[in-house]
């Protein structure tokens, strides 16, 4: 727990950190507010003026309350309450009070339906999975097959909180333990293997250029370094150039000639010699989903730290940031396959792109560069359908039958 307003003895904030924002926040050299003595936090399910009732508090401070005085079977109340306290708690899956409610109308929905048969089960004990598939098909048949997949999972996720286990019967254990109770609905259908090895083979060919722009800078600076005497005076200059950058993060300003007006073209193009652009995210996206068989949310969290394991794979954790606060974080291991196969495999080619100096930070004019160190061109393109529109475009492999890629097609875990 911290609190949101600075007290007399609390140091001052750092510079950039607004001071009374309404929600709480740490930072270096500011604990967390704590209780003294010992601390017993209230109980989350408890009893109202009308019945069985749970306290909400989500992670982002909204609060909500659910009572169960208007729901029938009043004898599965006092199990079902504790169960849904246990799902939306601090440690549980769901923290967004849209979630909550969400699996407050599957709880209520399922509760109507047994109150409906002929022989309700009166308590959870009574429970059978032949009356969960009865619940199953009655939803069938007024929602869409993804609509009933997503509620059974939360009404899995929820009885699956009821404790003891042993208070359910095998039978609806096995139901408990099934990852998908229904067919999911087919969604848009995936590329063909010509249509994927030529995506791919546009991914890579870009990804190729990207790692040559880079490379030849690189080798620039280090024969600069070595021995600039070397070295034509073009390319002395350009290596005084590109070294400062590289050392301070910082283009210099380049103006129009005959103007004073800022050349953010010319900027940008000698940023791009060191650093990614917006231009060069879709192709390194790309690339990475179809290697891993990660999607790109996952990618965009890649650590620039990793573990190699005897030369021949990459130990590296991943972030799921919707798999709750129990599910954050996944350790893979991917195979770094030979030299010649560097952009073949998911560890070579997310390595080279996490661990290369063109992921430092970047600024080359307010607004035109991320603070992730991607230079922003006003008309690059951002998509991965305007990615492959460029390659197919200047007759690249990828220029027969795959011009409108979209990320929803991806095989993507």
């Amino acid at each position: 727990m911290t609190s949101t307003h600075a007290g007399p003895d609390t140091e001052p904030s750092p510079k950039g950190v607004a001071v009374g924002r309404p929600r709480p926040a740490t930072w270096p050299g500011r604990r967390a507010a704590r209780p003294a003595g010992a601390y017993d936090p209230d109980p989350l399910a408890r009893d109202g003026p009308q019945g069985v009732e749970v306290a909400f508090t989500g992670e982002d401070g909204r609060t909500g309350v659910f009572s169960f005085a208007t729901l029938p079977l009043p004898g599965w109340h006092a199990d079902l309450a504790a169960a849904f306290a246990r799902l939306t708690g601090p440690t549980g899956g769901v923290r967004t009070l849209a979630g909550a409610k969400g699996a407050w109308g599957a709880l209520g929905r399922l509760l109507r339906f047994l109150a409906s048969l002929p022989c309700p089960p009166r308590d959870p004990s009574r429970l059978t999975a032949r009356q969960l598939r009865r619940f199953e098909l009655h939803r069938r048949r007024t929602c869409t097959p993804s609509s009933v997949v997503i509620e059974l999972g939360t009404l899995r996720g929820l009885l699956g909180q009821i404790t003891p286990r042993g208070l359910l019967r095998a039978d609806v254990v096995d139901w408990l333990g099934q990852r998908r109770g229904v067919e999911q609905q087919l969604g848009t259908r995936g590329y063909s293997e010509q249509e994927f090895g030529r995506i791919m083979a546009a991914a890579r060919g870009d990804v190729a250029a990207i790692r040559d722009r880079i490379g030849a800078t690189e080798r620039l600076l280090a024969a600069a370094g070595a021995d600039p005497q070397a070295l034509a005076a073009a390319d002395r200059a350009a290596a005084a150039r590109l070294g400062e950058i590289a050392r301070t993060g910082r283009v210099p300003l380049l103006r129009v000639a005959g103007n004073v007006l800022p050349d953010h073209v010319a900027m940008l193009t000698l940023a791009r010699q060191l650093f990614l652009s917006d231009v060069d995210l879709a192709p390194l996206l790309v690339l990475g989903v179809g290697l891993s068989g990660r999607n790109g949310e996952t990618l965009k969290e890649l650590p620039a730290t990793h573990e190699l394991l005897e030369g021949r794979a990459v130990a590296v954790e991943l972030v799921k940031r919707r798999r709750g606060p129990n599910n954050l974080h996944e350790v893979v291991h991917w195979e770094v396959g030979a030299p010649s196969r560097q952009l073949h495999t998911p560890a070579a080619t997310t390595c080279w792109s996490t661990s290369s100096p063109a992921a430092g930070a970047c600024s080359a004019a307010p607004g035109r560069c991320g603070r992730s160190g991607t230079c922003r061109a006003a008309t690059s393109p951002r998509s991965p359908r305007r990615w492959t529109g460029r390659s197919t475009s200047a007759g690249g492999p990828a220029s027969t039958g795959c011009s409108q890629t979209t990320a929803g097609r991806w095989r993507s875990t």
